[in-house]
């Protein structure tokens, strides 16, 4: 069956073992029998897939050049997960591989990736086991192998927000780690009774550039994110954007790539000007605390920079609509970027909202709100 448009399952839909391609989006509020069938998503726009109970996919194939796969809810692929092209949006959800430790599925990627969590069940040592996540623009897979397992399912993200520097400075064969990759981060999760306490570990940083990836680059670990990080089994040198650590035994946890040059992150001063302007404002000037040496990228929500892009002092063009816009600076120290600091501005006059309220209303009813 191909479909160019929309997919609405209100009663049962059983596909006979046939398969399904879909240009639109997939909405069920009824019932879906898989069979051996596959799902295949190949629209070039963002679809949405839509079921409140969760979903359950035999062969689920993402295949699209433009847009990405939006998931409203938790789906399952227990045979097989193809990603050809295409990014799947989990947002808050999250797309499961495999139904138990007899039936862990099969993974295929040629391109695309996993925005979200990404569950697999796992169920043998000496594996490299893929989870392709990444963020919304950059892959950033993770590849774990297992010397001592106990079969279960492990949960992995991959997460664009500061790691955070807890525990640092570490030291290891003489390098001195004092700062993490701001750029972001992984987590792992075991579910379902996964256990292991010895297990090799890649991940890939791709669009991490906070600093300079050597292969003296480490991999840090931690149990949570209240924990400091540690310097957990053995360092092996990076590779290009990979970085390597065997030996680990903690698991749960969550990963970081540790810079060893000795650099210090700037620590940008706030943003001065005004956060309440009118629309069309033109020339509206904000500056940090200026460092000699360092450089200044500046970003611009609501409005442009009309000058001094680079420096720590620019002038802004505010737009004509009204709404909550940024100013946003990014510093150099010439070794590594900062953390961003931001400041919202409000563009006047806001637009209106629209009405709440009820629509129908007794003769004489008093004490309605609107």
């Amino acid at each position: 069956l191909s479909i160019e448009g929309d997919l609405v399952i209100s009663s049962t839909l059983n596909t006979g073992n046939f398969d399904i391609s879909l240009g639109g989006s997939w909405t069920n509020t009824g019932f879906f029998t898989e069979g051996t069938g596959e799902v295949t998503f190949n629209g070039n726009e963002d679809q949405t897939l839509t079921n409140d109970l969760g979903e359950t996919f035999y062969d689920l194939v993402i295949d699209k050049e433009s847009g990405g796969l939006i998931l409203d809810n938790n789906i399952v692929a227990t045979n097989s997960l193809n990603l050809n092209k295409g990014i799947i949006e989990t947002g808050t959800n999250k797309i499961t591989l495999g139904s138990s430790i007899s039936s862990i599925g099969t993974l295929s990627r040629y391109s695309g990736w996993i925005n979200g969590q990404f569950e697999r069940w796992l169920n043998t040592t000496g594996v490299d086991y893929e989870f392709p996540v990444g963020s919304s623009g950059d892959y950033n897979p993770a590849s774990i192998n297992f010397t001592a397992l106990t079969s279960g399912s492990l949960i992995t993200e991959f997460s664009d927000n500061n790691p955070g520097n807890g525990g640092l400075p570490l030291t290891e064969s003489s390098f001195d780690i004092n700062n993490t990759f701001v750029d972001g981060y992984w987590s792992m999760v075991r579910d379902n009774s996964l256990e292991s306490a010895d297990y090799d570990l890649a991940l890939t940083g791709n669009g991490l550039s906070s600093f300079t990836i050597t292969p003296e680059t480490r991999l840090l670990t931690r149990a949570s994110g209240s924990s400091d990080w540690s310097l957990e089994g053995t360092h092996a040198s990076a590779s290009g954007n990979t970085a390597y650590r065997n030996g680990i035994s903690i698991l749960s946890a969550e990963y970081a790539f540790g810079d060893t040059s000795n650099c210090s992150q700037p620590l940008t001063s706030v943003i001065n000007g005004s956060s309440s302007r009118c629309a069309n404002d033109a020339g509206v000037p904000y500056f940090v605390t200026d460092s000699p040496g360092s450089t200044y990228t500046w970003t611009i929500s609501g409005g442009t920079v009309a000058g001094g892009q680079g420096t720590s002092a620019i002038t802004v063009d505010w737009g004509g609509t009204g709404m909550t816009g940024q100013v946003m600076v990014v510093e150099n120290n010439g070794c590594t970027d900062g953390e961003p600091v931001s400041l919202d501005v409000e563009i006047g006059p806001l637009p209106t909202s629209e009405i709440t309220g009820s629509i129908t209303a007794a003769a004489g009813e008093q004490g309605l709100i609107y």
